[in-house]
């Protein structure tokens, strides 16, 4: 994200058709989260970790030489159906996998699981 204030990054994200992460090292990225729950089509390097998050949501096309760069910006760009797709798999994905919920719950599970107290009954509260 840079130094680009919040609300513009999201604005950015949100404009573009499809975004372009050509990393060559990356185990993860707060930029490809966005893209998911933006649902915006991805195009990523096949770095193990952007790959991996490529495959599981079906959300963009992994890449490992330029012309696969060119070749997937232009079959998201020209096949809208492809790039609505993309962009459903994305938001499905955050929904069902990253959610601030989700990521709560798991939290809640780690900690009931590694302590010896009686399971802790919170409630999350949703603000979506």
């Amino acid at each position: 994200r840079g130094q680009l204030p919040q609300h513009t990054f999201d604005t950015v994200i949100s404009a573009a058709d499809v975004v372009v992460l050509p990393y060559k090292i990356s185990s993860q990225s707060g930029i490809l989260a966005h893209c998911l729950a933006f649902g915006r089509p991805i195009v990523v390097s096949s770095s193990p970790g952007l790959e991996n998050v490529i495959r599981e949501s079906g959300a963009g096309i992994s890449c490992n030489k330029n012309i696969e760069f060119v070749e997937g910006l232009l079959k998201i760009l020209s096949d809208k159906d492809y790039a609505r797709r993309l962009s459903e798999n994305g938001r499905k994905y955050v929904k069902e996998n990253i959610s601030w919920a989700i990521i709560a719950d798991r939290h809640i599970e780690i900690y009931n699981e590694v302590t010896n107290l009686p399971d802790v009954n919170i409630k999350i509260i949703s603000t979506e």
